[in-house]
């Protein structure tokens, strides 16, 4: 009995010993990998910076010199939209400093906090009504059984935001009118493509002086939205003046959204009016976009013969015009499109938050220095 209990212990302590011999490697790597986290890394790159030789060179690599241009292709849009944001916080802040100074010399200011003088003379009466907030509703198009008075009361309060926005915004407006603020510094500028027509489905004419091209997913919601914004616009400048020309760029993602381009090429090529009419209806039904459904669409537009509808699904399946979206989707990728609708304004890049602001200042700045 002594002897197997000799055994036992002997056992337990070559465990104990194993164990407290696996804690200390255990803490001894710890070590070296806190130790590695905490030091700085010393295999990187080799960056020296220094003024660059002559002017217009970014880089030099293995003795090669890479200019700016070079260096930017494919990330001019992320280098605008960073430089966007920048000058969007130095407005703001233009913004503040003007309605601050403005403010603090008007004489009816005196004895007021600047809350107190904006709710007295420049938000007086701008109070949002019950009208507002039922026409919110309905621009919206909040359903019915969703709305109740506490939405009501949400909405509202939001609208007494904007509506404080916009009249701070009128009162800057009225007080620069004949004292103009001098800004120095420079608006970003955005980049600008050569981005061909090609044989794309297009709508207006071939020598208006803004050509409008977007890059399209017809899964994509935000797609329909710059869709239909450009074809307001079309309808405000005129056909004759503006152009609107159409690249699909399919997300991989949207796994119809390849089939929807095909379909629509197919539509384009049988009749290319027609192409309009059927890619609306495309964008109006994102969420059905089965082979039979898009079949429905295309007799819409004229497709209706059964010998007509079965050159439309041998064609849309085939993916007979493959060769142009994928034309259109190699472009977009080498020039760095990420996400839809990207849109170029006589090659003058817009993507991300695309408002019809934007676009509207684009086509009228394009127009007179066209004219």
């Amino acid at each position: 009995m002594l002897l197997g209990k000799n055994k036992k212990n002997k056992k337990k302590l070559i465990i104990l010993k194993n164990s407290a011999l696996l804690v200390q490697i255990f803490l001894i790597v710890m070590s070296i990998v806190f130790v590695s986290c905490n030091s700085e890394v010393k295999s990187r790159p080799n960056f020296i910076f220094k003024p660059a030789p002559k002017q217009g060179v970014a880089v030099k690599i293995l003795g090669r010199e890479i200019n700016y241009e070079e260096f930017y292709s494919g990330i001019e849009g992320d280098i605008f939209e960073a430089e966007q944001k920048l000058y969007e916080i130095k407005v703001d802040r233009l913004r503040a400093l003007l309605l601050k100074e403005l403010m603090n010399k008007d004489s009816r200011k005196v004895g007021l906090t600047n809350d107190e003088f904006l709710m007295k003379f420049i938000s007086k009466n701008k109070t949002p009504t019950d009208k507002d907030v039922d026409k919110f509703i309905e621009e919206k198009k909040i359903p019915k059984e969703n709305v109740n008075s506490d939405v009501k009361l949400r909405i509202k309060r939001f609208l007494e935001v904007e509506f404080k926005k916009m009249a701070v915004e009128e009162w800057l407006s009225e007080s620069t009118k004949k004292n103009p603020v001098e800004v120095y510094f420079e608006k970003p500028k955005r980049a600008v493509f050569n981005v061909e027509v090609g044989n794309s489905p297009s709508y207006g004419s071939a020598d208006a002086k803004v050509t409008i091209i977007i890059f399209a997913d017809y899964q994509c919601p935000f797609s329909i939205k710059g869709f239909q914004l450009l074809e307001k616009l079309i309808d405000k400048y005129g056909k004759k003046k503006v152009r609107l020309v159409f690249k699909h760029y399919p997300l991989p993602y949207h796994q119809q959204a390849y089939l929807m381009a095909s379909a629509s090429m197919c539509v384009y090529h049988n009749e290319a009016e027609d192409f309009w009419k059927f890619s609306r209806l495309l964008f109006e039904d994102q969420l059905n976009p089965t082979a039979d459904a898009i079949k429905e669409k295309a007799k819409k537009v004229g497709i209706s013969s059964k010998d007509m509808l079965a050159g439309f699904e041998r064609c849309m399946i085939d993916k007979k015009y493959a060769k142009e979206i994928d034309a259109d989707i190699e472009f977009g990728r080498k020039i760095g499109i990420k996400a839809t609708p990207t849109i170029f304004v006589n090659g003058k890049i817009v993507s991300g938050l695309v408002t019809q602001e934007i676009l509207e200042d684009l086509i009228e700045e394009q127009l007179e220095k066209n004219n």
